[in-house]
C-alpha cells in the first residue's frame, strides 16, 4: 500500500488543508488451468481446477445442449445429468479484484450409445466360384471399427479391416454372413444387422464323351 498527501497552502493567515490517498496495488490473480478435456459414454463427468495462490475460484456452466447440474466441492467439479448427447462446456474462473479475472474452459464431449445400422444387399443368391457384389451400412451411429464375414453363423469369423460403410466381395464359394461392428468413443460396441450371401455350388464341367462315327443303327453314349 502506498500512501499519498495532498496539500494546499492557505494564504496569509490561513491554514494549509491536506487530504491523504492511499493506493492498494492488488496481485493478479493465480493463471486458471483446468481439465481434462474427455469424451464419455454416460451422463456424468469430474473435471479439477488448479487451487489458486492468489484470488478466488469458482465454476460455471458456459454452453451445451442442455443445463447440467454442477456439484462443485473445493477445486473439483461434477458435472452430471448430461441428458443430451453433444458438447458441453464448463469454466474455472480465478478473480482478484480489481484485475482481470483468469479463465480456463474444459469441454465435456458425451456420446450417445453406439447403433449398428443396418446392412443392406444381403438376402441374394449367387453361382459359386464366379460372383460379385456389394454390401452398404446404412443408419449407424459411431465409427465403424471393422467388418466380420463367416460362414458358420459367427462361431467364428474373419476381420475385415475395413472402416468404409461399404464392402465389395468375388469369388465367393460358401454361403458366407457379414456384420458391422461400431463404437462410439467411450461407450460399448454394437453390431449391425446381419447380411447372408447365399452361395449355390458351380456344376462342375461336363463330359458326354468323344464324337462317334458308327455303322448302324445303335450307339452308345455316356456322360
Amino acid at each position: 500500500t502506498y500512501t499519498f498527501m495532498w496539500t494546499v497552502s492557505g494564504g496569509p493567515g490561513c491554514p494549509s488543508t491536506q487530504d491523504i490517498v492511499q493506493v492498494t496495488r492488488v496481485s493478479p490473480p493465480t493463471p486458471a488451468v483446468a481439465g481434462p478435456n474427455q469424451t464419455i459414454c454416460g451422463t456424468q463427468a469430474q473435471v479439477q481446477g488448479n487451487i489458486p495462490a492468489v484470488g478466488t475460484a469458482s465454476w460455471s456452466f458456459i454452453t451445451g445442449p442442455m443445463i447440467p447440474t454442477l456439484s462443485p466441492l473445493n477445486n473439483a467439479l461434477t458435472v452430471s445429468n448430461m441428458l443430451l448427447p453433444g458438447v458441453y462446456k464448463v469454466r474455472w474462473t480465478i478473480t482478484n479484484e480489481p484485475c482481470t479475472p483468469s479463465a480456463m474452459d474444459v469441454t465435456i464431449t458425451v456420446n450417445g450409445d453406439a447403433n449398428g445400422g443396418i446392412l443392406n444387399g444381403g438376402g441374394v443368391t449367387v453361382c459359386g466360384g464366379a460372383n460379385s457384389g456389394s454390401l452398404n451400412l446404412t443408419g449407424h451411429a459411431g465409427q465403424i471399427v471393422r467388418w466380420e464375414a463367416s460362414t458358420d453363423g459367427f462361431n467364428t469369423f474373419t476381420i475385415i479391416n475395413n472402416n468404409n460403410n461399404i464392402i465389395g466381395y468375388q469369388n465367393l464359394t460358401q454361403s458366407t454372413s457379414y456384420r458391422v461392428l461400431v463404437q462410439a468413443p467411450g461407450c460399448l460396441p454394437a453390431y449391425s444387422t446381419v447380411a447372408v450371401i447365399n452361395v449355390t455350388p458351380a456344376i462342375p464341367p461336363v463330359n458326354a464323351g468323344s464324337d462317334q462315327n458308327i455303322c448302324g443303327n445303335n450307339a452308345f453314349l455316356t456322360g
